[in-house]
């Protein structure tokens, strides 16, 4: 994956499905969806590129992508949790920071 794509691997808090698509439907043009879900490179594209209206597009494409997607693809893809030590995945919504080989 492309240095840019990479989403961060620790959260505070996890991020909603419906918020990301409400925010891509209605701000998407500004990229606001893409930064509430950590693609911060792509956010700044779309806010930068706003004026041509093509980010709009795809900001209603994108709402309807994240409506319909599984809920547990979406939290593996925004809310999954990595061990701290060995950059393992540990799960969704996980309140540890190490997996279990750690520790």
């Amino acid at each position: 994956m492309a240095k840019g794509f990479e989403i961060p691997k620790q959260r505070n808090e996890p991020r909603e499905k419906y918020t990301a698509a409400l925010l891509a439907f209605f701000l998407g043009s500004f990229g606001a969806h893409k930064f509430y879900l950590g693609e911060k490179r792509l956010g700044k594209e779309y806010l930068f590129t706003c004026w041509t209206l093509i980010p709009g597009v795809f900001g209603i494409f994108n709402s309807f992508y994240l409506l319909f997607m599984s809920q547990s693809k979406f939290d593996k893809k925004y809310n999954m949790v990595y061990c701290e030590s060995c950059d393992d995945p540990i799960a969704p919504y996980s309140m540890t920071t190490l997996c279990g080989d750690c520790a």
